[in-house]
């Protein structure tokens, strides 16, 4: 005779907790970039923030400027050529929104075009928050900018010294160059 060997449950139950902190879903979030006052800075140039969610969701980046009392017009604009996200410009925040795929690649096109004759250092908070999907642990990605402004040599220019043109004379410039007139 066979011996029968084996286990039987009426019911079994186990739980695990897990703890940590969510997968980041951006990259390049906090990062300093350094301008030149009355140039237009392109951020691909340095390091572009780029969402790196691996759905292509609905999401929307906020720019907040920390400025003092003054205005976004007043220093300078974030704009792109892309035309596919939506811009809005609420006091001094700048809003992005579009999927992930339209959001990188205006965020790859990213311009700081700055007010003339700025070069004002200042922080920009960034904040990128998935709006689309399942948002049941959602919690936005937050980072700065830290702008940082880099003043270009001014030229400066005197009026024409009005100059006498009399024959048989000659005329010395401050530079030191001299005409003679026959």
């Amino acid at each position: 005779k066979k011996k029968k060997i084996g286990s039987s449950y009426a019911s079994a139950s186990q739980t695990i907790n897990v703890t940590g902190q969510e997968a980041s879903e951006v990259e390049n979030i906090s990062v300093t970039h350094n301008y030149t006052e009355d140039q237009v800075y392109y951020f691909k140039d340095n390091t572009p923030l780029q969402i790196i969610h691996p759905i292509n969701q609905a999401f929307k980046v906020d720019f907040n400027y920390t400025i003092d009392s003054r205005t976004i017009p007043e220093v300078g604009y974030f704009n792109t050529s892309n035309t596919d996200v939506t811009k809005t410009t609420v006091g001094n925040t700048i809003t992005f929104t579009g999927t992930r795929d339209q959001l990188n690649d205006a965020l790859e096109n990213l311009r700081f075009e700055p007010a003339t004759d700025v070069n004002l250092s200042f922080p920009i908070n960034v904040t990128v928050t998935r709006t689309g999907g399942d948002l049941t642990f959602e919690t936005p990605s937050t980072g700065q900018f830290s702008m940082v402004g880099n003043a270009q040599t001014e030229f400066t220019f005197k009026a024409p010294a009005k100059i006498s043109w009399n024959e048989d004379i000659a005329v010395r410039f401050d530079n030191g160059l001299v005409f003679f007139f026959f």
